[in-house]
């Protein structure tokens, strides 16, 4: 397992612009850092109760706010809620096709005498 993701101190996104390497541009990063604070992990890191945010150097600088925290709690189940409406609508989808591919001999043969 890799490092634990951690939430980024409140407007830090300046800072990793300035960092960045000079191959990186500036969209890319911009979508990096996009990408990564949508994540389900980096939202559940959020979430967490006691979680900390951190600077640049991985040094923690304050605690994630009660609201953000809150926010995050609430986000992470509406996308737990989402995962399983899709898992099972995906499960039906599964069982219609079984059914469908179902012949009526195979139907009437496994019905027995």
């Amino acid at each position: 397992m890799g490092d634990p993701l951690r939430p980024f101190q409140v407007g830090l996104g300046p800072e990793i612009l300035a960092r960045r390497r000079p191959e990186v541009t500036v969209n890319v990063c911009e979508r990096a850092i996009r990408d990564y604070v949508r994540s389900f992990s980096y939202r559940h890191a959020v979430a967490q109760p006691g979680s900390m945010r951190y600077d640049l150097d991985g040094h923690p600088v304050e605690p994630v706010s009660e609201k953000d925290r809150h926010d995050m709690q609430r986000n992470c189940e509406v996308d737990r809620e989402r995962a399983r409406q899709r898992k099972a609508a995906a499960a039906i989808a599964a069982a219609v096709v079984g059914a469908e591919a179902v012949t009526p001999a195979e139907d009437a043969a496994s019905s027995g005498p």
